[in-house]
């Protein structure tokens, strides 16, 4: 029992995770195309574009798996580049 009190403390106090990606977008039809391949993943909460470009995918959430993404984004828009995967914590309201 005490193994899977562990477990569920692991889950519950799970880091986010940032993921910045850039992508080869060459109008509005593929950042959209982009930002819907995104949103569909488990574990997603807030995608974004950034950078002076827009070229550049923010994808913020819990337990992403980046593999999974990179795949269907390099599948679908060609040219996919995982610039940085960085761990937040998750910001609780008190």
């Amino acid at each position: 029992m005490n193994g899977k009190k562990t477990i569920l403390n692991r889950f519950l106090n799970r880091l986010q995770q940032k993921m910045v990606i850039k992508i080869c977008m060459k109008g509005e039809n593929s950042r959209q195309k982009a930002l819907k391949i995104a949103v569909t993943q488990p574990g997603v909460e807030s995608v974004a574009l950034q950078g002076p470009e827009k070229d550049q995918l923010v994808v913020i959430g819990d337990g992403i798996d980046s593999i999974v993404l990179m795949t269907l984004l390099r599948k679908s828009m060609g040219y996919a580049e995982l610039v940085s995967v960085e761990e937040q914590k998750k910001e609780t309201k008190e």
